[in-house]
């Protein structure tokens, strides 16, 4: 059986849900070729959907003045993540819900491409289709890679997913990486109990964000009882047959390796496309140096009909980037051209370690010429950096609700709002921005700095060494 459509959307999560529903509100006739039962993606029901959850229970810890358990070996994840199911099925209804409303017909079934306009789908029944479409649109995320050495084996060696569907808490853990995922895993594993080694290829972590940020998770690290080791790779990892691990962590020095036994490895480092199942060489496609696949700004491969968006791309995981490019990539494949954009758009990305952490455009040391402002209440902070004409290009949140209050912000980064407007600015949800564009407007005027010192961004939002509470 052959079925024509307009677009075709290879991935149900965030990115192949959302171009598909706005291809087909614009007009189109769409399918979505998912083969996994509910919609949302990999990257959300084993990643960032069981992470914020764990950062709720370590919030809640927090708050009550809870202590780390004594053998965090004896927690069952399950407790830490209740009604994950449901909620992944809220999730997944959410967007069902929406395909339905906007008649995108979804596929239950297995994708693999037969020529730049063509698609083989085997359902779940081994009932075998071609659907040709006009265009067809790649959104089957990316997955963590195994480096030399250190192979996934989802038993002693971890992926972050296999870490949140394991039954109990490592009670050590060595996590390779410097990325958010890495610090994720690092900062709420390290204050729910583990004794956690965070091992980064370079000087920090969170490399291309603001520096601000680094700084808060190596506080939160150091107040857990956790090891940051920079200038280390994961050399080798494997089961230790005793139902742990040896790791081996290789300075970028050539200085002798360290040797490490703990209970578990999460390898956090590098990710690649996930599209082996799509058979890529058929139609003449492959993947980068990176793991991912190449697309020009109009989000074509080398095949002019055949698009990919998202974490195939190597997009990243901001929820706001990603529905940005699933938008434009429908309007690219239908009339040629993306959509307009009022103003440029820096994209929130939240990082769900111990505390949260949000960004929103420039950091600080992103060029020269930049200047911040960082200020502290309570148990969360905010940084405003703005440009020599001192107009408003980043925004860096730490604490409780740190997204939502860059949320409420965006449109301040967007404008990029004079700091003067912003801190004449009345409203609750700019109270943080307004005191800072009032800091930084005294210190441009005097010559002052306002920088903080990394203990003092944590205060009141983790415990640090010596401190009696981390209320």
């Amino acid at each position: 059986m052959k079925t024509a459509f307009d677009i075709a959307v290879i991935g149900g999560g965030a990115a192949g849900c959302t171009a598909a529903v706005e291809a087909a509100r614009l007009g189109a006739r769409v399918a979505l070729i998912e083969q996994d039962r509910l919609l949302g993606g990999a990257a959300w029901h084993r990643g960032r959907l069981p992470a914020r959850m764990l950062q709720a229970a370590v919030r809640a810890r927090t708050s009550n003045g809870t202590a780390a358990v004594t053998d965090p070996a004896t927690v069952e994840l399950s407790r830490l993540l209740p009604d994950l199911d449901a909620h992944r099925r809220k999730h997944a209804t959410t967007y069902a819900n929406a395909l339905q409303k906007h008649g995108v017909m979804r596929l239950h079934a297995r994708a693999v491409l037969r020529s730049p306009r063509v698609i083989e789908v085997t359902t779940v029944h081994g009932t075998r289709h071609r659907i040709e479409s006009n265009q067809i649109v790649i959104a089957t995320g990316d997955r963590p890679r195994s480096p030399q050495g250190a192979r996934i084996d989802y038993e002693a060696v971890l992926d972050m997913g296999a870490v949140l569907s394991a039954v109990y808490l490592p009670r050590t853990v060595v996590v390779a990486g410097d990325g958010p995922s890495a610090c994720e895993m690092a900062t709420l594993l390290g204050h729910l109990g583990s004794q956690v080694t965070l091992a980064a290829p370079g000087q920090g972590v969170l490399p291309g964000l603001d520096p601000v940020l680094a700084d808060i998770v190596l506080a939160s690290l150091h107040a857990a009882g956790g090891t940051f080791l920079p200038h280390h790779t994961l050399t080798g990892a494997q089961k230790d047959g005793q139902g742990g691990a040896l790791c081996t962590l290789t300075p970028t020095d050539g200085s002798p390796a360290t040797h490490l036994n703990p209970d578990r490895v999460v390898v956090a480092t590098h990710r690649t496309a996930t599209v082996r199942a799509l058979e890529l060489g058929t139609v003449g496609l492959q993947l980068n140096a990176d793991g991912h696949l190449p697309v020009d700004r109009q989000f074509r491969t080398q095949q002019a009909s055949i698009r990919a968006i998202g974490g195939v791309i190597g997009a990243g995981a901001s929820p706001t980037r990603i529905r940005h490019q699933a938008r434009q990539v429908a309007h690219w494949a239908l009339y040629g051209r993306g959509q307009a954009d009022k103003h440029p758009r820096p994209f929130l990305d939240t990082i769900h370690a111990a505390p949260e952490l949000a960004t929103l455009g420039q950091a600080e040391n992103h060029r020269p010429g930049l200047v911040a402002a960082t200020v502290q209440e309570a148990n969360h902070g905010l940084k405003l950096v703005a440009d020599e004409h001192h107009r408003l290009v980043g925004l860096h949140a730490w604490g409780p609700g740190a997204e939502k209050r860059l949320q409420a912000l965006e449109t301040a980064v967007q404008e990029q709002w004079h700091i003067r407007r912003v801190s004449r600015a009345s409203s609750p949800s700019m109270a943080a921005a307004s005191k800072a564009a009032r800091q930084l407007a005294a210190s441009l005027d005097h010559g002052e700095s306002n920088a903080l010192h990394p203990d003092d961004l944590l205060a009141g939002i983790v415990s640090l060494p010596g401190s009696p509470s981390a209320a």
